[in-house]
C-alpha cells in the first residue's frame, strides 16, 4: 500500500508527519527534527491524535468558533524508539490503520493484526538523513498525489454508484445514476413546491424553504440537481436542539443520516445571519441524502465522498453554494462572516477562476470531481488532493489548540492562492504598483472576518508576488 504525505504537525512538544493511502487509511510517524530520523510513536500520541486531530465527520455549523473538541487522554506504556529509514516495511501494529469515518477509539485495535503488514512506500532517497529539514520537501519522498476521482468513475460501464449488498447501500458519485435508480430524470420547482405545501410544517418554514429552492434555481440557471433534496422532503424533520445543545452557537445543523435538521428554539426568520445558517444546512439537504428505495436499499450520497474527505472543504463551499444567490439580502457586516470564514476564504478564490466548475455541480457530484476539475484547472502549479488535505488540517488547528501546522504546509496553502490570482487574475497591464495593491486585497481577503486571534500568517502569498515581481522586473531588464 503506498502512502503519501498529508501534513507535518507539532503535537505534545513532538513532530509528527502524517501519511494517508488511496483509501483514507492514516498513517502517523514522530520525526527527530535534531537526529533527522522518523520513529514510531507511542501510543499515547498516537490515539490521541486519532481522537483530536484526524479531521472526521460530524461537524456543527456555528454562528462562531465551536466549542473546542476535548481530547480523551490515554495512558500507554512506552516503548523503545527505533531509528527508521526511507523504503522501510512498516508492522500495521506501529501505523495508525484503516481509521475511516466515526469508528470509535477502541475499535481501530479491531483492524490491527500482528500479520497484518502495511508497507509505507518510498523512493529509495536516503539524503533525508543529510538534508536540514527546514529547507526540505518531505512530499518528494512519497508518491505526490493519489488520483483525485474514485477509478470507477472512469469505466467504460460507469454506472456512477456501488452498491453494498450487506448493508443494502447504494453509494452514489454522480447523481446521473438516480436516472436509474429512482426512476426519473429531474424535478421541477413547482413539484417541490407542491410537496413543500404538503408538509406539516410551519407557514414559516414553508415559505422560507420554497424561497431557498426558487432562488437557488434562478441564481444557478436551472443546474441545480434538486432529486436528493426531492427525495429527503419526504422524511425530513425539523427538530429543537436537546437542551444540552441549545447555546447561542448552535442555530441549526443537518444530521443527513438521520434526515433531521436540528434548530435552535431562538431561530428567527427576519434575521439574515440565522438565515444564512438555515440556508446553509438546506444546501446539504440538496448535497447529502441517505434514504430508503423501495426495494429496501438505500441511497447514500454525499460531497465529501466515500471516505469522508475534505469535511471542512464540503463546509466552505457549502458556504459558497448557499449564501451567493442570496448575497443582495445581506449585510457587509454579515458578509464578513458567513461561516466558517478562514477555509470561505481559501476556496472563494479557488471557485472564482474555476471556469470547468459551477458550485451547482455540488448537487451532482462529489469532492473528488471537484478536485479532478481543479487540477485541471491549477494543475501546473498545485495538486489538488494535497491542497485539500492540507486545507483540512489548517482549518481543524483553527477549532483545535492541541497542535500546530507546520509552517511549510500551511505555506503550501497561501502561496497556491496567490499562484491562483498571478495565472488567472492579472492582466498583462498591471504595474507592480498594481501587483502590490493585489497582493494587499488577496491577504486581507483571506482573513476576512477571521478574529485576530487566528489571523492567518500569510508569507506563501508575499513569496509568491515577489518572485512573480522579480521575474517581471528580470525581463524588463534584458
Amino acid at each position: 500500500m503506498e502512502y503519501r504525505r498529508v501534513v507535518g504537525i507539532i503535537y505534545n512538544k513532538k513532530h509528527f508527519e502524517i501519511f494517508k493511502d488511496s483509501e483514507a487509511r492514516y498513517a502517523i510517524l514522530e520525526y527527530n527534527d535534531e537526529k533527522k530520523e522518523y520513529h514510531f510513536p507511542i501510543l499515547e500520541d498516537l490515539v490521541n491524535i486519532i481522537d483530536g486531530i484526524i479531521p472526521k465527520e460530524g461537524l456543527q455549523f456555528m454562528q462562531s468558533r465551536p466549542h473546542k473538541r476535548k481530547m480523551k487522554k490515554y495512558r500507554f506504556k512506552n516503548f523503545v524508539k527505533i531509528p527508521l529509514t526511507i523504503g522501510t516495511v512498516l508492522l500495521s501494529t506501529s501505523l495508525l490503520l484503516s481509521y475511516v469515518n466515526q469508528e470509535e477509539i477502541d475499535a481501530i485495535f479491531d483492524y490491527i493484526s500482528i500479520n497484518d503488514k502495511t508497507e509505507l512506500v518510498a523512493s529509495s532517497n536516503n539524503e533525508l538523513v543529510d538534508e536540514d529539514l527546514n529547507n526540505y520537501d518531505l512530499g518528494t519522498l512519497y508518491s505526490d498525489d493519489i488520483s483525485s476521482i474514485d477509478p470507477s468513475l472512469l469505466s467504460s460501464d460507469n454506472k456512477y454508484y456501488t452498491v453494498d449488498e450487506l448493508d443494502k447501500v447504494i453509494t452514489v458519485t454522480n447523481t446521473a445514476a438516480l436516472d436509474e435508480l429512482l426512476g426519473y430524470q429531474n424535478v421541477t420547482v413547482d413539484q417541490i413546491t407542491e410537496r413543500i405545501n404538503e408538509k406539516q410544517y410551519t407557514d414559516e418554514y414553508k415559505n422560507s424553504l420554497i424561497d431557498f429552492v426558487k432562488t437557488m434555481d434562478t441564481h444557478y440557471n436551472h443546474e441545480v440537481d434538486f432529486r436528493i433534496f426531492f427525495e429527503n422532503l419526504k422524511t425530513l424533520i425539523f427538530r429543537p436542539f436537546p437542551k444540552s445543545e441549545q447555546t447561542e452557537n448552535n442555530i441549526a445543523y443537518y444530521d443527513y443520516i438521520n434526515n433531521v435538521i436540528y434548530i435552535s428554539p431562538d431561530l428567527d426568520f427576519n434575521n439574515e445571519y440565522d438565515m444564512v445558517i438555515f440556508r446553509h444546512e438546506l444546501g446539504h439537504v440538496i448535497t447529502s441524502g441517505y434514504f430508503y428505495l423501495d426495494n429496501g436499499y438505500r441511497i447514500k450520497k454525499t460531497f465529501f465522498g466515500k471516505h469522508q474527505d475534505g469535511m471542512y472543504t464540503n463546509e466552505a463551499l457549502t458556504v459558497l453554494f448557499t449564501t451567493n444567490p442570496f448575497l443582495d439580502r445581506y449585510s457587509d457586516e454579515t458578509k464578513e462572516n458567513m461561516g466558517y470564514p478562514l477555509a470561505t476564504n481559501i476556496y472563494r478564490p479557488v471557485i472564482q477562476f474555476m471556469d470547468n466548475y459551477s458550485l451547482a455541480e455540488m448537487s451532482k457530484t462529489d469532492i473528488y470531481y471537484f478536485t479532478q476539475k481543479m487540477n485541471k484547472q491549477y494543475g501546473s502549479f498545485l495538486s489538488a488532493t494535497s491542497f485539500v488535505d492540507k486545507v483540512e488540517f489548517q482549518i481543524n488547528q483553527f477549532y483545535n489548540n492541541d497542535f500546530i501546522v507546520l509552517e511549510q504546509d500551511s505555506h503550501y496553502i497561501y502561496e497556491a492562492i496567490a499562484d491562483i490570482y498571478l495565472s488567472f487574475g492579472i492582466t498583462s497591464d498591471m504595474s507592480v504598483d498594481d501587483l502590490n495593491d493585489l497582493r494587499e486585497q488577496i491577504k486581507s481577503e483571506l482573513n476576512l472576518g477571521v478574529t485576530n486571534r487566528f489571523k492567518q500568517n500569510l508569507s506563501g502569498v508575499d513569496d509568491a508576488f515577489d518572485e512573480y515581481i522579480e521575474n517581471l522586473n528580470n525581463k524588463k531588464t534584458r
